[in-house]
């Protein structure tokens, strides 16, 4: 079974997240790669899709909100973590 919202489930989610995306600190999470060619804002809205998916599919009762600001954060930085600096070895611990 594919992690795929309706199309009224993926609207329901972008109007709950649009003060969060609207943001411009938000916004530069597009400057930062995260995994290979996936900037940080697109990691952080398809954990907000999955997060999503997973809560109406497996009845989880989460608050839709709190979930959607939780996944959408969840990895809120604004420095590329792949930077050799030694203050950002740990960025796994530090962010």
């Amino acid at each position: 079974m594919p992690l795929t919202l309706t199309w009224q489930e993926r609207r329901e989610l972008y109007q709950m997240l649009r003060p969060y995306l609207k943001n411009e600190k938000v916004q530069q999470m597009n400057r930062y790669i995260q995994h290979g060619s996936v900037s940080t804002l697109q990691h952080c809205k398809y954990v907000a899709e999955v997060s999503c998916w997973l809560n109406r599919r497996l009845h989880i009762g989460a608050n839709p909100h709190a979930l959607l600001v939780g996944a959408l954060l969840h990895d809120f930085y604004l420095y590329d973590w792949h930077d050799p600096n030694r203050e950002r070895r740990l960025h796994g611990f530090t962010h």
